[in-house]
């Protein structure tokens, strides 16, 4: 099996597997929807003249963003409601998150860019913009705080600064501990077997993720394999 997506020389690859690996100068290589190989070193035997093979020197891939449990707003019309939920879920799409629960069954939806599926019952704690104090692990990050953001960015960098979060738990809120309080057993890791969802991001690393208050280090998004952000790549 060849792969039909390869990005190579990963500054910084974090897995957010159980041993919370992060591999240096990198790959991770898709075949369609599904990762079959994450490692370090030569990867040209996992292509053929169909592959399409990414750079990121100099830069990190994390799993894409999981929000657990997003409250739709209501509005006094339908469509007044549909044209909300479709900002919303671009918003939330556009800041990494490309699996979105909600108790919202109406928006269930899968599509190129983005997952929305119904969310279970909370059993884990959820830290957001402004808390007082992190909860014991395991906990999940919010991006439902002042202002609804859509976005995990300012509530990671306030929960650093501020509180001093261990920054790999940061990335878990975001990721792995989310899809294990859901049960989304296919993402939230990089690993063989589970979902081609990642983000690239122009930084060294994560506390450098950390220290900025917006997104603007996002220079890639990948959605089941597919580069989908700033631009759809064809793989």
């Amino acid at each position: 099996m060849y792969a039909t997506l390869v990005i190579k020389n990963i500054r910084n690859l974090y897995t957010c597997d159980a041993h919370d690996t992060v591999l240096h100068n990198a790959f991770v290589a898709m075949h369609h929807e599904w990762i079959i190989a994450v490692g370090t070193g030569d990867f040209r035997h996992l292509t053929d003249e169909a592959t399409r093979v990414l750079d990121a020197a100099g830069e990190i891939v994390v799993p894409a963003f999981i929000e657990s449990c997003y409250a739709m707003p209501e509005e006094s019309s339908w469509s007044g409601m549909l044209r909300h939920e479709h900002d919303i879920l671009w918003k939330l799409q556009s800041g990494g998150i490309l699996t979105v629960m909600t108790k919202a069954g109406r928006v269930q939806q899968r599509t190129l860019k983005q997952d929305v599926f119904r969310s279970r019952p909370q059993t884990v704690a959820r830290v957001a913009f402004g808390a007082r104090k992190l909860p014991e692990r395991p906990f999940v990050l919010s991006c439902q705080g002042p202002g609804q953001i859509c976005s995990f960015q300012p509530a990671a960098f306030y929960l650093r600064q501020m509180l001093k979060a261990d920054a790999m738990d940061l990335l878990k809120a975001m990721t792995l501990w989310p899809a294990q309080a859901q049960g989304l057993k296919d993402r939230g890791v990089i690993e063989k077997g589970k979902l081609g969802d990642l983000l690239v991001f122009r930084v060294p690393d994560l506390d450098a993720l950390y220290d900025q208050p917006d997104l603007g280090s996002l220079r890639r998004i990948v959605k089941n394999g597919i580069p989908v952000w700033p631009q759809i790549i064809r793989c």
